[in-house]
């Protein structure tokens, strides 16, 4: 018997759930280093230390060797770069690891979120499976890039923080200016961090504070957040002399609605791209059931589904601005309220079960070997998307070794003209290729793209060519 309820403890599916995690992402420790980080790597190493810093603080600040600073305002991710790569050097693998850290951490915190939302265990449980092993947004982890992801577990402190300072009718002050501070923090690391604000906001005046909605003081727990967002929007536009964002990256354009789109559809049912045929009609099927069901739980004043649902709707709207495309690792910072979502819909669905006398059926949904087989599927799935991800890093890292294996030096000062790149270091007009190079060769004058070998300019002293492959591009 009490090795029933040991089995049954909801701590041991924490563990499992962490342990499946580890176990899913393993493909991505070999992955070598990929596209983005090469830049910050290469950055970090050829910058003046107060220069780096300069940039990476200052918005809209300008350097060809670190051009995210003049898009993105995330000092605080840049930062990291600086610090790790004297540690790490070109070493996948710590930063990897680094990055793996993190997941786990934010999974740790949704486990607790919704414990605090909710006490039934059912909820937290199927909450941290979800967000844990969510197939879609694999890149937000697998990615060196992607360390910004860590605004995602200071914006969850930030919320939990947050609904221990609103738990009595009298706000806990201190609480709530240290939930802004985390809150601040998360900026500085990826500002789409400000997507969190939409279910911590809903859930407090739709489930928290639903009697007193009406009153203006309220919604005076929320100023702290409306300070640090009002003082980001201050910095980043410095002052107001700039814009608030570079609008060849974020816009309110014709790509919004189809990006909107292409998120809530994705939001439940995230295949593999290219999505096609049945996948594509069931995406849509389920995008319009997202709308539905929130509708309908307006309707039917059942706030909890309405505030995370509609809390979906607009988390993902910064990333439908975007401008440069979209992809399901945006999803990452929305996938905690997925989790939520469906960790009540099952304990609710257990509960009803329940009632109505189909113990069996009820007990089912929460049994060991039930468990155990939807852990062991999402770590095949994720393991799978993982590995998948990793052709693209794999077929730079060979197009790299050809490189260094043809020339183990370059004259310094010199140009290197490249034939048939990869397709990864072709995208964005080869924006890549030159910090890939610069990496390897850092007394290297420029890379270029040479699409036509005929136009290729006469060669100087220091010039070289080189053409991978077989002739065929991207071999």
């Amino acid at each position: 018997m009490r090795a029933r309820r040991w089995l049954r403890d909801p701590r041991l599916l924490l563990v499992a759930v962490l342990g499946a995690t580890v176990i899913a992402y393993l493909p991505t420790l070999r992955s070598p280093l990929y596209l983005d980080d090469y830049i910050y790597v290469a950055a970090s190493r050829d910058l003046d230390t107060s220069h780096y810093l300069r940039l990476i603080f200052t918005p809209w600040s300008r350097d060809p060797a670190m051009p995210f600073t003049r898009d993105f305002w995330r000092p605080l991710s840049f930062l990291y770069f600086m610090v790790t790569e004297p540690v790490f050097g070109g070493r996948p693998l710590p930063y990897h690891l680094v990055n793996t850290a993190i997941h786990l951490t934010a999974a740790v915190l949704v486990w607790v979120l919704a414990r605090k939302l909710d006490p039934r265990p059912v909820v937290a449980c199927a909450a941290v499976v979800v967000f844990a092993l969510y197939p879609g947004s694999t890149e937000a982890v697998s990615w060196i890039s992607s360390v910004n992801s860590a605004a995602l577990p200071i914006m969850l402190g930030s919320w939990l923080l947050f609904l221990s300072a609103t738990r009595e009718p009298e706000a806990r002050w201190r609480h709530l200016a240290t939930a802004a501070v985390l809150f601040a923090i998360a900026l500085m690391f990826r500002e789409t961090a400000v997507t969190v604000l939409a279910p911590l906001a809903l859930w407090y005046v739709l489930v928290q504070r639903r009697r007193q909605w009406r009153e203006p003081r309220t919604y005076a727990v929320l100023v702290p957040y409306l300070l640090v967002c009002a003082l980001y929007y201050l910095i980043r536009t410095k002052l107001f002399t700039e814009p608030a964002a570079n609008p060849e990256v974020y816009k309110l354009g014709d790509q919004f609605p189809g990006h909107w789109w292409y998120f809530i559809k994705n939001a439940f049912l995230p295949f593999r791209t290219p999505v096609l045929g049945w996948r594509e009609h069931a995406q849509e099927v389920a995008g319009t059931l997202l709308l539905a069901t929130m509708a309908l739980a307006f309707i039917t004043r059942r706030w909890r589904y309405a505030a995370l649902l509609l809390a979906i709707c607009i988390a993902v709207a910064p990333s439908a601005a975007a401008t440069l495309g979209v992809g399901p690792r945006y999803l990452y910072t929305t996938t905690p309220i997925i989790g939520l979502v469906i960790g009540l819909a099952l304990a609710d669905a257990k509960e009803w079960l329940q009632a109505r006398g189909f113990q069996g059926m009820s007990a089912t949904l929460v049994a060991p070997p039930l468990v155990a087989v939807v852990l062991v599927a999402g770590v095949f799935i994720v393991w799978d998307r993982n590995d998948n991800w990793g052709d693209g890093p794999r077929r730079q890292q060979t197009w790299v070794d050809e490189l260094r294996a043809e020339y183990p030096e370059l004259p310094a000062d010199g140009i290197l003209f490249c034939v048939n790149i990869p397709f990864e270091l072709s995208l964005f007009d080869a924006a890549n290729l030159g910090p890939v190079v610069r990496w390897y060769y850092p007394d290297t004058a420029a890379a270029f793209w040479a699409r036509d070998p005929a136009a290729i300019p006469p060669l100087g002293p220091n010039d070289r060519i080189f053409v991978a492959g077989d002739g065929i591009p991207g071999q």
